[in-house]
């Protein structure tokens, strides 16, 4: 009996010790030192450049006439007045992540991690996707240069929307900086030149 009891009251007291102070359990510090010397499987970018997707007049961000994106709410970036006859390309190599039910705007996300939107035109959601021709589908892998939309900005333009199209790194917080190349405003630019650096 008096084993019993002794077990009986052990168990009680551990019980009652676990509940009121928790348990941890003791890392092995051998584990530990080899999990720190573990490669790190982040993507480091070292000066990657980012290229105009379509041909136009860059403008910067902050003089866009649309506050969501002027404000850098939405990340850092570049905009593009685009010529009539522009169409929109890959600036990297990834995959599609969205293509909106309006077809104003495109996600994508290059082989190296950056997460970017093209958004065509300001406030052209309203347009319901009548001016835009979209070439890919979510999910699609991408190549640089490829064709991802065919936008009739003249369409756009006469029905009083404004065409600038703006590019945002929309994971402008994982990098240490972005920065605009020294470009002028209203530089002309083609599909391929470089306008952003990302460190």
């Amino acid at each position: 009996m008096a084993f019993i009891i002794a077990d009986v009251v052990s168990l009680i007291v551990t019980t009652i010790l676990t509940y009121l102070f928790g348990y941890k359990d003791i890392v092995d510090e051998s584990e530990t030192d080899t999990n720190k010397t573990k490669p790190s499987t982040g993507i480091v970018l070292n000066n990657q450049n980012i290229d105009s997707p379509l041909d136009g007049k860059t403008i910067a961000l902050t003089e866009v006439n649309d506050q969501v994106f002027s404000s850098g709410a939405m990340g850092s970036g570049f905009a593009v007045i685009p010529n009539n006859d522009s169409k929109v390309y890959a600036p990297f190599n990834g995959s599609v992540v969205t293509v909106f039910e309006t077809k104003h705007a495109l996600g994508l996300i290059s082989d190296n991690g950056v997460e970017m939107l093209i958004h065509m035109g300001i406030n052209t959601v309203e347009l319901k996707g009548e001016p835009f021709d979209i070439k890919v589908k979510t999910g699609d892998t991408i190549k640089k240069g490829q064709l991802l939309a065919e936008v009739d900005w003249q369409d756009i333009k006469n029905k009083n929307y404004d065409p600038t199209t703006m590019v945002v790194i929309t994971n402008t917080m994982e990098y240490k900086q972005i920065n605009n190349l020294d470009l002028k405003n209203k530089q002309p630019v083609s599909v391929g030149d470089a306008i952003l650096r990302i460190d």
